[in-house]
């Protein structure tokens, strides 16, 4: 990168080999230590120094970066499906929305017993309505869970026990109960 400089001020940056355009004037291409006058100004292209280092992230920075994640972390987890008697179930946001107005359903008496429900594996199953609230405690038990693991997640990323992106995906993906072994704790 180059710095034009008019007179000893920076007035623009360009890439080394690139072209100029300044007050009507074009050159093409630029190279370091180029230089011209143009109505009494002094115009030079210089080497531009590199950026400065960013400043590294404070403590509290860290933090909510790792609870953005543990955030995410959840919300992938929660809306990624569960399994209620051996078969998959859709717990996206749209899905949940849809189990609760079938509960609702059930509980005004508006719902046939049975009636077909269809599966994240695409199928179809006549379910009866019992067996319907069950599918819906069970989303709500892992949307729950999953909502807890992120409040343990930030406790332990506010005691300093977490401290990076990798340890949170391991939880999300593992649980703490094996991640404890894997810890060294028990």
């Amino acid at each position: 990168m180059l710095n034009i400089t008019k007179n000893g001020e920076v007035v623009l940056q360009v890439n080394e080999g690139g072209a100029v355009n300044l007050d009507g004037f074009h050159a093409s291409p630029v190279k370091a230590g180029w230089e011209f006058e143009l109505d009494g100004n002094i115009y030079t292209a210089v080497e531009a120094p590199p950026p400065p280092e960013p400043e590294p992230p404070t403590p509290e920075q860290i933090k909510a970066s790792l609870a953005d994640h543990a955030a995410q972390k959840r919300y992938e987890k929660e809306i990624g499906g569960t399994v209620w008697n051996g078969l998959p179930v859709h717990t996206d946001r749209e899905s949940q929305s849809k189990i609760i107005a079938e509960r609702l359903a059930i509980e005004a008496g508006e719902r046939d017993d049975p009636d077909y429900w269809k599966f994240a594996d695409g199928v179809f199953r006549q379910i009866s309505n019992e067996d319907f609230t069950s599918l819906a405690s069970a989303v709500r038990q892992h949307v729950r869970d999953c909502f807890a693991l992120e409040g343990q997640v930030l406790a332990l990323i506010t005691t300093g026990v977490i401290t990076t992106t990798e340890q949170i995906d391991l939880v999300f993906e593992h649980g703490f109960k094996r991640l404890r072994v894997i810890w060294g704790q028990r």
